[in-house]
């Protein structure tokens, strides 16, 4: 269940789609897409604009207000990421070789990302995260933009420090 209070973060977040709809969809406090190419970050900044003019007058209620933010960054070498407790990680698996994802576990296992995140990996499990920092929470298969077949998407939640509140693994996903 999103709550107004949670941050999104599309790690590689490419010209933004997935940005733009969590923003459209759901009433994240704000909305946030990181990447490190520059060019995919002119392009997100230029729809930003557009977005800003043309869509957000548009948007009803708590949608109009939701900050789209973009940071052209590397995330590994963030010390927090840019996550905030409660907050919801996506991040597209095809677009994330083996070792990126080994890295980006590595940190999200330690304190970099704060317990309640809630983690959203599209076409890959994330294997790598630790099984005593991490649960999964629910798996199911959807359509996506980027291809005709179905695509496998996997809902983490990162645990406690005591690994206490597991919650059952889900069939269908609730609020993604």
């Amino acid at each position: 269940e999103v709550k107004v209070a949670d941050t999104f973060l599309d790690l590689g977040a490419g010209s933004g789609k997935v940005v733009f709809c969590a923003a459209l969809f759901f009433e994240f406090a704000a909305v946030r897409g990181v990447g490190v190419l520059q060019g995919l970050h002119d392009a997100s900044a230029e729809l930003a604009a557009r977005w800003a003019e043309k869509i957000v007058p548009l948007l009803p209620g708590l949608n109009a207000a939701v900050p789209i933010e973009w940071e052209k960054n590397d995330f590994l070498e963030s010390a927090k990421m840019g996550v905030d407790k409660g907050s919801s990680l996506f991040i597209n698996g095809p677009t994330f070789s083996d070792a990126l994802m080994a890295k980006l576990a590595h940190k999200a296992n330690g304190r970099a990302v704060p317990p309640e995140t809630v983690a959203i990996c599209a076409a890959r499990k994330w294997d790598a995260l630790d099984s005593s920092s991490w649960v999964l929470v629910a798996e199911d298969t959807l359509k996506m933009s980027w291809n005709d077949a179905d695509t496998k998407v996997y809902i983490y939640e990162k645990l406690p420090p005591d690994g206490k509140n597991r919650k059952k693994k889900k069939k269908k996903p609730a609020a993604y």
